[in-house]
């Protein structure tokens, strides 16, 4: 009796494997191996719950998970491997963090007829919500262009809210360039373009994406700036150059420099006009953030800005 009662309450192989997707723990690449060792395993991977597939999406929290998509899909291109592609399409918002796929399979495995039949339905889906690349905005060039333009622009619905930029990144003298696909959001807030971002926000843009950037003559695509540690950078910048006016305007303390004193109190004016409006995004977006399950996402990234600060 007693080995009877052991057996009924002992787990199986599958129970075991079963038990370690939930826990989250394999990642990407992990949780594929471990879903093809039977049929019955096999089909976790149409569960896009926690219990399956869905179970991957914590790796979304680091650059190593977010960076692993991308050599899944360039896989799954190599092998025109549709049933794989239409998986993890069918995860939750995964097709707002990951755009131009269709661009990357065009330029690396052309030839994937199921592959692309797919990624063009799905491109046209999105080009008709307007998330794909936005007509209008270049991130290196969204500065000159006034916050009530862009709003208007928001407002009207010229620029969409999950719509993305492409150009190059501002790499320093000596690196090689790179390509950056940025999230409009993230566009706005690297031009300090507050107000825009916040109109942006409450149109619906999407938290939970990252930029992606591209060095010349590399297929690697690696996860860059989030949305969220965007904002703390450009913050951190302001509250330093808001130190550096101050420190400029004691030492200026001749007559003759008042001139020179008027426009550095009227730089730091505008500069905490500038900080007030980016803490007001700052708390519509971790608010945004907590509710899209992303608040905890980590980025390394610099986006040009020379060495990778860590933002948590």
């Amino acid at each position: 009796m007693q080995g009877m009662r052991g057996a009924t309450h002992s787990k199986g192989p599958e129970d075991t494997a079963k038990a370690i997707v939930a826990s989250g723990i394999l990642g990407f690449r992990g949780f594929w191996k471990i879903s093809s060792l039977s049929k019955n395993l096999l089909s976790l991977r149409d569960d896009i719950t926690t219990l399956g597939l869905g179970s991957v999406c914590a790796e979304f929290a680091h650059e190593s998970g977010r960076d692993a998509v991308w050599e899944f899909t360039r896989n799954c291109f190599r092998f025109d491997d549709a049933k794989a592609l239409e998986q993890f399409l069918a995860l939750p918002r995964i097709s707002n963090r990951y755009p131009f796929l269709l661009q990357q399979l065009l330029s690396e495995n052309p030839n994937a007829m199921k592959c692309l039949e797919i990624l063009i339905k799905e491109d046209a889906n999105r080009s008709g919500r307007g998330e794909l690349c936005s007509p209008l905005l270049s991130h290196e060039r969204v500065d000159p262009v006034p916050n009530e333009a862009l709003k208007l622009m928001i407002e009207r619905n010229v620029i969409q809210p999950n719509s993305w930029t492409m150009g190059p990144s501002a790499s320093p003298p000596g690196d090689d360039s790179e390509t950056v696909a940025l999230p409009v959001l993230c566009a706005l807030i690297e031009g300090k373009k507050f107000e825009a971002a916040e109109a942006l926000l409450k149109k619906g843009a999407k938290v939970d994406v990252c930029a992606w950037r591209e060095s010349s003559g590399s297929e690697e695509k690696q996860s860059a700036l989030l949305p969220l540690c965007a904002l703390v950078h450009r913050l951190a910048n302001i509250v330093e150059a808001q130190t550096e006016t101050i420190i400029v305007e004691e030492v200026l303390q001749d007559e003759e420099e008042a001139e020179e004193r008027a426009e550095i109190r009227r730089r730091y004016v505008e500069l905490a006009e500038q900080r007030e409006k980016g803490l007001s995004l700052l708390r519509c977006l971790s608010v945004a953030a907590l509710e899209s399950g992303c608040l905890h996402w980590r980025e390394n990234a610099s986006l040009g800005r020379g060495k990778p600060d860590r933002c948590t």
